[in-house]
């Protein structure tokens, strides 16, 4: 199939705009996240959490789907709480 010059043109510039708008969603994904894991570390941080310790591993931020993922979540009593 031989195309013609304006629709390789075209095909061109559609899989360039495709390709920067990937790039932009992976970056802004990454950079969502940390912004996140800092923002929720900082929340939990300001929590009289006396008796208990809380803390995660990482946030992800997925725009796609809306969704912020937190793993490993571990909650643990404090010292002063055992005794």
């Amino acid at each position: 199939m031989v195309l013609s010059r304006t629709k390789k043109r075209l095909l061109i510039i559609t899989g360039s705009i495709i390709l920067v708008l990937m790039i932009l969603l992976i970056s802004l994904n990454i950079i969502l996240s940390r912004q996140a894991d800092s923002f929720i570390r900082e929340k939990l941080s300001e929590i009289d959490t006396t008796s208990y310790n809380i803390d995660f591993k990482k946030v992800s931020v997925n725009i796609f789907s809306r969704t912020v993922k937190i793993y490993n979540i571990s909650i643990k009593p404090s010292d002063s709480a055992l005794e």
